[in-house]
């Protein structure tokens, strides 16, 4: 068993790879932004050696975001990219690479579906 209950951490040297999962309200809502945040994220992690496997990153537009903590939070707007792994994020034109990821990545849960 790699975890137990009560048992320390060290965060430098997980015992599971760490996915990191951010959720931003923008009135940029493109992979570009995306990209843009994903490098921040990264500059951040490798500085505090924090070892990252993939990236889950959403953008919703500031107009959807909700006017008080109860309302609900529609995703329908959203832009995303999910499981975007550590390996590619030094790719030249990194928006670009994203974009064709996740598509990619929706094609081939949607061809596991039909199956």
């Amino acid at each position: 068993m790699l975890l137990e209950r009560d048992m320390q951490v060290d965060i430098h040297n997980p015992p599971l790879p760490i996915t990191i999962d951010v959720t931003l309200f923008s009135e940029d809502v493109s992979y570009d932004k995306i990209a843009e945040v994903a490098k921040a994220l990264e500059t951040i992690l490798v500085e505090n050696d924090i070892p990252i496997v993939d990236y889950n990153i959403r953008i919703l537009p500031l107009s959807d975001k909700p006017q008080n903590k109860d309302q609900a939070v529609s995703w329908v707007n959203s832009l995303s990219i999910s499981d975007f792994p550590t390996a590619l994020m030094n790719s030249e034109n990194l928006s670009q690479v994203m974009d064709q990821f996740e598509m990619n990545r929706v094609n081939e849960v949607n061809e596991k579906d039909k199956k």
